[in-house]
C-alpha cells in the first residue's frame, strides 16, 4: 500500500476518533447551552458568513462567467470563499462572546482550535514542500489545508486576544 492510501486511511481514522471523542464529551457534559443573546449573535454571525459566501460566489461567477480562473482551479476558488465566510462567522462570534457555550472551558476550546489548525497545516506544509500547491502557475486544490489552517490560526489568535483583553479588564 502506498503512502497516499495510508494517509487517506489515517485521515479517516483520525476523523472517526475525533468524532467519537466529541460524542463522548457531548454525552458526559450534556448539550452545549447558549443564552438568548448568544443565540442571536450566532444567528447574526451565520447571516454575515452566508452573505459573504453569496457575495463572493456572485463576484467569482461574474468574473469567470465564460472562462475558468487563470490563477487557480475551481476547487481552490470555492475553498477560498468557504474559508473567508467561516472566518467571518468565527471572528464575529468570538468577538461577541458567542463562540463558547456555558459548559465549555476557554483553554480546551483554544487548544482544540490550535489542534485543528495544526492538523490542517501539517499536510499543507508537506504539499508546499513537494511543490504541489502551485502547478503550472495555478493554485491547486492542495492549497485547501494551508488555507483552512490559517483560518483556524487566525480564529485561535482572535480567541486568545479576546480572552486576554477580558482578563485584563477584570483586573
Amino acid at each position: 500500500m502506498d503512502a497516499y492510501r495510508l494517509g487517506i486511511i489515517a485521515g479517516i481514522l483520525f476523523v472517526v476518533a475525533v468524532a467519537a471523542v466529541c460524542i463522548w464529551k457531548q454525552t458526559c457534559n450534556g448539550p452545549c447551552r447558549y443564552d438568548e443573546r448568544q443565540e442571536r449573535v450566532r444567528g447574526r454571525g451565520y447571516k454575515y458568513g452566508f452573505l459573504t459566501m453569496i457575495i463572493y460566489n456572485a463576484l467569482m461567477g461574474g468574473m469567470y462567467l465564460d472562462t475558468m480562473p487563470d490563477w487557480c482551479d475551481l476547487f481552490a476558488v470555492n475553498i477560498i470563499g468557504i474559508a473567508v465566510s467561516a472566518l467571518i462567522f468565527a471572528v464575529y462570534c468570538i468577538w461577541n462572546d458567542a463562540y463558547m457555550s456555558f459548559n465549555e472551558r476557554p483553554r480546551m476550546v483554544y487548544l482544540f482550535i490550535l489542534g485543528i489548525a495544526a492538523f490542517n497545516l501539517f499536510p499543507g506544509i508537506i504539499n508546499l514542500m513537494h511543490g504541489t500547491i502551485v502547478e503550472e502557475g495555478k493554485l491547486t486544490f492542495r492549497c485547501s489545508n494551508i488555507i483552512m489552517g490559517f483560518v483556524f490560526l487566525i480564529s485561535a489568535a482572535v480567541f486568545w486576544l479576546k480572552n486576554h483583553l477580558r482578563a485584563k479588564g477584570e483586573e
